[in-house]
């Protein structure tokens, strides 16, 4: 089931998605909060238009409620980001309820190796944004 929705996701916003990335850079796009019975489920599309593919793809992202204050901090790792692709993924903030987010932060790049073995600058790279109800932002 969470493959299927990863799948209409990214199928949903596949054509709205001309945008956030400059030319070759990485579009990371939260387009969802759903409901999970762990906590809130943050689903994102991804966007890899720096012609490389990605072995590892490493996000440190902060989870604010409407006050600033920190919800929870979430790691967060993709398996991979192919070159020229629109990829879909969701990371869970446990315990938190969706309706208490008031934005998500992207605190930063941990990991970012392309196929090759290079490691670029991702942070620059990366130009977060979002379709979800709440704003994602650096």
């Amino acid at each position: 089931m969470r493959g299927l929705a990863q799948l209409i996701a990214a199928a949903a916003i596949s054509a709205a998605f001309a945008g956030p990335a400059k030319a070759g850079g990485i579009g990371l796009v939260l387009d969802t909060l759903e409901d999970d019975r762990r906590g809130c489920r943050l689903v994102f599309a991804l966007s890899n238009r720096t012609g490389h593919g990605f072995k590892a793809y490493g996000l440190t992202l902060t989870v604010l409620d409407d006050g600033g204050g920190v919800l929870r901090r979430l790691p967060a790792r993709t398996r991979g980001m192919p070159a020229g692709v629109l990829t879909a993924t969701s990371f869970v903030a446990h315990d938190v309820p969706c309706d208490t987010i008031a934005a998500v932060r992207l605190d930063g790049i941990f990991a970012c190796r392309t196929a090759d073995g290079a490691e670029p600058d991702c942070i620059a790279l990366t130009a977060p944004s979002s379709h979800a109800r709440v704003p994602f932002s650096r």
